[in-house]
């Protein structure tokens, strides 16, 4: 009877943890204007049917993620980030299909999707250059001779930026993730 009791417990717990943890929530269908999740919650409120459908399908192919013309929406149904244009959200979008820990960029600055804002770079390439690092080495990239992991502590000062992308591989080895 105990062990019963404590299984069912077990598979208690794992089914909360399933509904708590971000990925448990994801777009499923369109209701007129409305996106809804795979529980049956609203998730967002377009102006436009069009607008739902749309996303909907961006949705699917981006892990439950989408733009609402300048808005990028994270799979929740929150806001992650406001850009200028339309096709910086697009940029964005393509991004996170790229890097493994949620990062893009947004005029030259990294963001996280959940954190907001973890480096500010000075130019647009450099951001990018530092997704493609930060998917090779396990989050890990570098920025002006700072080596950084994908929530924006800074793990390590080098003098020169050639030094810490030459330490990359190393730290990724013995980095914990």
């Amino acid at each position: 009877m105990k062990s019963i009791f404590t299984l069912g417990l077990f598979f208690f717990s794992l089914s909360a943890m399933a509904q708590w943890m971000p990925g448990g929530i994801f777009p499923a269908f369109c209701r007129n204007n409305y996106l809804i999740s795979n529980r049956g919650t609203t998730l967002y409120r377009f102006n436009f049917t069009s607008d739902c459908s749309r996303a909907l399908s961006e949705a699917r192919m981006n892990m439950g993620r989408f733009c609402d013309s300048e808005k990028l929406i994270r799979e929740d149904g929150f806001m992650a980030h406001l850009f200028t244009f339309r096709s910086d959200c697009q940029k964005a979008l393509g991004d996170l299909r790229v890097s493994r820990v949620g990062l893009y960029c947004s005029n030259g600055d990294m963001n996280q999707i959940y954190r907001g804002t973890i480096a500010f770079m000075t130019f647009e390439s450099n951001c990018r250059k530092a997704i493609y690092q930060s998917g090779m080495y396990r989050g890990l990239f570098c920025d002006d001779g700072r080596m950084l992991d994908f929530v924006g502590r800074i793990l390590r000062d080098y003098n020169f930026n050639s030094s810490c992308i030459r330490e990359l591989p190393v730290m990724s080895r013995t980095y914990p993730r």
